[in-house]
């Protein structure tokens, strides 16, 4: 780090956050993590998102200790992340029913 901060000239606080990327997470709430998890519809939609996000990643898995799916969209765009978060949101609560 000393050798990028002489190199660059500047402080590290000018350089702490650069290029960092935005977290959005949800955790939801089901019946059976398993089958939602495991949806190739899930997986398609997820693959989807994807390629739209272009700069960033999705996360999206069971709860290793409660009965829910947790979500996690990573983007420098804050609204994209959103938006994306809420379609997995509604594709599980789909796949919920």
């Amino acid at each position: 780090i000393s050798k990028f901060l002489m190199e660059s000239k500047q402080k590290l606080s000018e350089n702490m956050f650069y290029d960092l990327y935005l977290q959005k997470q949800k955790n939801i709430v089901v019946n059976d993590k398993y089958k939602i998890i495991n949806s190739a519809k899930l997986k398609i939609v997820v693959a989807e998102l994807e390629k739209q996000l272009k700069n960033g990643r999705i996360l999206v898995r069971a709860s290793g200790t409660e009965p829910k799916i947790r979500i996690m969209v990573e983007s420098q765009d804050e609204a994209k992340s959103q938006k994306i978060l809420a379609q997995i949101e509604q594709m599980i609560k789909e796949l919920e029913q």
